[in-house]
C-alpha cells in the first residue's frame, strides 16, 4: 500500500522498501532504499541513514518541501545522499545541504544529488549547513550541488559576561578566520546599529545602555568571496543597588518637573 506520513518522524534507516507510493505531507523522513512507486514529498526529507541512496520510479518535491543532503566526501550514494530514478523529476521548495563527519569540500567539488530521467523545475531556496556556500546546477537529467567558498567562522565575545549595569560601558570582542579565504571585513552591530567595524579578522566594541533591558549585539564578518557569517550575543542590563536609589529620585523628580510642565529626567544622571 502507500505510505503517507502526516506527521511525526520516520527514520528507517538501510532498511526502506516501499512497494508502493511514499508521501510525506508533514514531519520528517529519511531512510535508503528503494521505493518502487512515486515519491511526494510536501514535508522534510532526506535520503540516507544518515547518507546513503534511494532508487525510485520517479520523485517530487512540493513548493512547501525541504529535502536535504547530506555531505560526507565525495562518493555519491556512499558518502553523500543521491536519488537515482528510473523516471521524472519533479523539483520545487527547499534543497538543505549539511556537511558530515568532518567533511570540508574543496571549492569546485560537485555533487550529483539527483539524477533522473527527465528533470523539470528548480529549488527556490537553497539553505546550507556547515559553514559553506553552494550553487545549483540543473541539466535535463541531473541536479548538481557545487562547493564555492567556506565561509567565515566569527565568534563574538561579551568580556566579564552576559550581565552588566546600566549606565557602564562595557566591552565586546568579535574575531573571525576563513579557511579558504581572507576575512576583509568584521562589524559589531548594537540593535543593528554599526559600533565597531574594521577591515580585518577582529575588532572591539564598546556597549552600553541607559535603560535596564536585554540588548542584542551581532557581528558580522565578510570573506574575500563576499561570505558572509554572524554571531549573536544577548546582554541584560541590570541596575545597580546606587543606579536603583538614583532611579527612585529621579522618578520622584520627574513626578515633580511632570507637575509643573518640565521635562523628564533621564534614567543615567
Amino acid at each position: 500500500g502507500v505510505f503517507h506520513q502526516t506527521s511525526g518522524n520516520a527514520n528507517l534507516g538501510t532498511n526502506l522498501t516501499a512497494s508502493s507510493n511514499v508521501r510525506i505531507d508533514a514531519g520528517t523522513f529519511a531512510g535508503r532504499g528503494n521505493i518502487a512507486g512515486n515519491f511526494y514529498n510536501n514535508g522534510l526529507s532526506s535520503a540516507g541513514a544518515p547518507l546513503g541512496l534511494i532508487t525510485g520510479k520517479s520523485w517530487t518535491n512540493s513548493a512547501t518541501g525541504s529535502i536535504r543532503f547530506e555531505l560526507g566526501g565525495t562518493n555519491p550514494g556512499t558518502n553523500f545522499d543521491q536519488f537515482r530514478l528510473s523516471g521524472p523529476a519533479t523539483v520545487n521548495g527547499t534543497a538543505d545541504l549539511a556537511l558530515l563527519n568532518g567533511f570540508v569540500p574543496v571549492p569546485g567539488n560537485t555533487f550529483t544529488c539527483i539524477v533522473t530521467t527527465a528533470r523539470s523545475g528548480v529549488f527556490t531556496n537553497l539553505t546550507f549547513s556547515g559553514g559553506y556556500e553552494f550553487s545549483a546546477l540543473y541539466t535535463p537529467t541531473t541536479v548538481v550541488f557545487r562547493a564555492e567558498n567556506a565561509l567565515p567562522v566569527v565568534n563574538l565575545t561579551v568580556l566579564n559576561g552576559n550581565t552588566q549595569l546600566v549606565c557602564t560601558p562595557f566591552k565586546l570582542l568579535a574575531t573571525a578566520s576563513d579557511v579558504g579565504g581572507t576575512i576583509t571585513n568584521i562589524s559589531v552591530l548594537q540593535d543593528g546599529t554599526t559600533i565597531a567595524n574594521a577591515n580585518s579578522g577582529s575588532t572591539t566594541a564598546t556597549g552600553e545602555s541607559d535603560f535596564p533591558l536585554d540588548v542584542t549585539f551581532v557581528a558580522q564578518a565578510i570573506d574575500d568571496q563576499g561570505g558572509k557569517s554572524y554571531a549573536t550575543q544577548t546582554v541584560s542590563l541590570n541596575t545597580s543597588l546606587w543606579a536603583r536609589l538614583v532611579s527612585i529620585s529621579l522618578f520622584s523628580a520627574e513626578r515633580i518637573f511632570s507637575s509643573a510642565g518640565a521635562e523628564s529626567a533621564a534614567f543615567c544622571a
